[in-house]
């Protein structure tokens, strides 16, 4: 609330003629400044006196004094010579100027002399008690329509001269002192006015604010000030008849405590003078007086930014009116003025982080998700600026990793966006696992953000959906993604990618050192480490054994078709191409496997190349991949003299083994590894199935094919 003083005291300066118009007495000493313009103030208002203007009141400021001078100035006819004048100049400090509750008291301050004898009263200060009562009710006689178009003049014409055309000036004292003193104190420390100019008065070269002229002068008012604005009292043109205008006249008349409290909070930090008057008062309207109706926020702020265009600009006054728990409250929910304010067209005025957007965007996100994000989507296809872009990092901050993906699925493409505004939404499985989007955009994105690091690989590589983007996240996370791609495949048997194993071949030191600082791991990585390899079969000493024959036992578990071919035949080169007696259980797991690969032509060529350098030929039928493999096979076992059990092993299938008998047949030597093998199952030192057994029992080592010469025959 404003604080009143009741008690004040004004210094006091009488100007008048003697010998010349002079000062004639005063209660202090001024600088010279001051004392030429009190001169030039207090002197006639014109070159001769017009009927009806014989006294007027002036109102301007004192800068050098910080003080605001009231002049009334009398015509003195008694005087010798003419045009001679009284001016008694009342001096308010400026800070004073708030704590006056009715300015109507001082006139009853004014004295005009007697004569040039009557001076020591004008030697003393004078002292106001400035009486309560007297504010509630105005004493201005002027009809309310005259009143309306200088109001909306003087507001509506900001930085130009209003002139006043009218016949009497004594009507117009109080009605121009209400509309000065109506105003908050700093721009009543700037604003000036004359009751009755007879010329058009100036203060360093500037015409006062508001004058009231005889209409005599009107024509050459014209000539000499052509940017001023006439207001015609007597003509018949109507007032615009704003609602802001019909408020202020009706404060001026009977003063509205509370809205003078409201501008004199928010004009003091204003620099813009009379334009700003109009900003107050239909705010005030808005939020104070509409009982039933909802303010329009874009009004608002559109009359806000033409005063305030500035982000910087009328801070206080924004953050009141659209801050949280501002003055809109008072008859807005939080979401109407918030979401308003975002969408406006006019908003890029306003202070984002001192009205607090991201914050309350956040919490009016978790009241109603729906409608921020359809705002958020709308304010996006429009255009951005600082206001908007924090209500969107707000709300986007907000969103969890759940609402992320029903808005993804709901709104398309707009899953990029939200990321990069909550790079937290990055290190969510769920989020990469999201189909319909594109992992290479939104990487793209993250990547120029500055967002990549190892929670989030981890993120993409665990939603089991990053073999697209393999390439990029070795690109960027180098070992970093090659271990963290490894670390999640070793979790699972579901194939982690094709690109993930070209990926790997760049990095085959690290996939084995990491696989041998494991304590246990699955088949797939193996498998995987199998096909990156294909190359060279010699490069499986870089693991031991035991993994490999970890592998072959565990065929069965791997889930890609690709992924088994491949490794299939990684170990069939494997064994084929190795000597030591182990090589004979991994034979003895991929034989069949390969065989029947072999025979439904799903070995790629690529694949049966690396394998066929370790076969023998088989002559005319060297187009048959089984031949050759049974045939190798044989020989293999023959060769390196490895297990008779694994050999079994190796053959589960009745037509594969029928075959290879077939083809042991044919030389002494593979007689004899048969005749060894069904010796062995005879005595019971292997074992063999009772499709093998009767193979076996029924083959006959004794016939020979024309085919065939084998010296060792013979």
């Amino acid at each position: 609330m404003i604080s009143y003083k009741t008690n004040f005291k004004f210094h006091q300066v009488l100007h008048g003629y003697s010998d010349g118009h002079r000062l004639l007495s005063s209660s202090i000493s001024f600088a010279p400044d001051t004392d030429r313009l009190l001169f030039v103030m207090s002197d006639m208002s014109g070159p001769s006196m017009s009927l009806g203007f014989e006294r007027y009141l002036t109102g301007y400021p004192l800068p050098t004094e910080e003080s605001y001078a009231l002049a009334m100035t009398w015509y003195a006819p008694e005087m010798r010579r003419p045009g001679c004048v009284y001016t008694h100049t009342i001096l308010i400090k400026n800070q004073d100027l708030p704590y006056i509750r009715n300015f109507l008291n001082i006139l009853g301050l004014f004295r005009r002399p007697k004569g040039n004898d009557d001076l020591e009263f004008f030697k003393e200060t004078l002292e106001l008690i400035d009486i309560e009562s007297s504010v509630t009710n105005v004493l201005v006689t002027l009809p309310v329509i005259n009143i309306s178009k200088v109001i909306d003049s003087v507001y509506s014409h900001p930085g130009k001269p209003i002139f006043v055309a009218e016949e009497s000036t004594e009507a117009w004292e109080n009605t121009f002192l209400q509309i000065w003193s109506q105003q908050w104190p700093k721009l009543m420390r700037n604003f000036s006015f004359c009751t009755g100019a007879l010329t058009s008065r100036r203060i360093s070269g500037h015409h006062l604010d508001l004058q009231h002229v005889p209409w005599s002068y009107v024509n050459q008012l014209h000539r000499e000030v052509p940017e001023g604005i006439i207001v015609g009292i007597g003509d018949s043109n109507p007032c615009k008849g704003s609602d802001w205008v019909s408020f202020l006249v009706k404060d001026v008349c009977w003063p509205d405590k509370n809205f003078r409290q409201f501008i004199r909070k928010f004009g003091v930090e204003s620099d813009e003078g009379r334009i700003l008057m109009p900003l107050l008062a239909r705010t005030y309207i808005d939020i104070y007086l509409c009982n039933d109706c909802i303010p329009s926020i874009e009004n608002i702020i559109l009359d806000t930014c033409r005063i305030f265009p500035s982000v910087n600009q009328g801070k206080k006054f924004k953050k009141a009116i659209f801050g949280l728990d501002g003055l809109l409250s008072n008859v807005m929910s939080e979401d109407e003025i918030l979401c308003s304010t975002v969408t406006s067209k006019y908003n890029k005025c306003l202070p984002p982080i001192l009205l607090r957007i991201k914050e309350r965007a956040a919490n009016l996100y978790l009241l109603n998700p729906q409608k921020c994000i359809e705002i958020s989507i709308s304010i996006l296809n429009d255009r951005l600026n600082k206001v908007r872009n924090e209500f969107i990092v707000g709300v986007f901050s907000a969103v969890n990793d759940s609402d992320a993906i029903l808005f993804a699925n709901e709104f398309k493409g707009i899953l990029p966006t939200l990321l990069t505004y909550n790079s937290n939404l990055l290190s969510y499985v769920s989020i990469w696992s999201l189909s319909g989007i594109s992992r290479q955009e939104v990487l793209a994105e993250a990547k120029v953000n500055g967002f990549l690091n190892n929670q989030v690989l981890s993120a993409i590589i665990h939603s089991g959906s990053s073999d697209d983007i393999a390439s990029e996240l070795t690109h960027y996370f180098e070992k970093d993604a090659i271990i963290a791609a490894l670390n999640y495949q070793n979790t699972t048997n579901d194939f982690i990618g094709w690109n993930w194993v070209a990926a790997f071949r760049n990095y085959n030191d690290v996939l084995t050192t990491w696989i041998l600082s494991q304590e246990e791991i699955n088949a797939t990585v193996i498998a995987i480490l199998a096909n990156s390899l294909l190359d060279d079969a010699h490069t499986s000493d870089k693991l031991p054994l035991k993994c490999w024959s970890f592998l072959a036992n565990n065929l069965n578990l791997l889930g890609d078709r690709d992924l088994y071919i491949g490794s299939v035949g990684y170990l069939a080169m494997m064994a084929f191409s190795g000597i030591d007696v182990r090589y004979s259980g991994i034979m003895a797991c991929v034989f069949q496997p390969v065989h029947d690969l072999a025979a439904n032509n799903e070995i790629n060529y690529n694949i049966w190349q690396r394998i066929s350098r370790y076969l023998p030929s088989v002559g005319l039928k060297e187009w048959d991949r089984c031949e050759k493999l049974r045939k190798g096979l044989v020989e293999k076992y023959i060769e390196c003299n490895w297990p008779i059990q694994n050999f079994l092993s190796s053959v589960q299938s009745k037509e594969t083994l029928s075959k290879i008998l077939d083809l042991c047949v044919e030389n002494r030597v593979t007689r004899r590894f048969v005749r060894n093998i069904r010796s062995a199952v005879k005595r019971g030192n292997v074992t063999a199935t009772k499709t093998q057994i009767a193979l076996l029992e029924n083959v006959n080592l004794s016939k020979k094919s024309w085919l065939s010469f084998d010296s060792n025959d013979y």
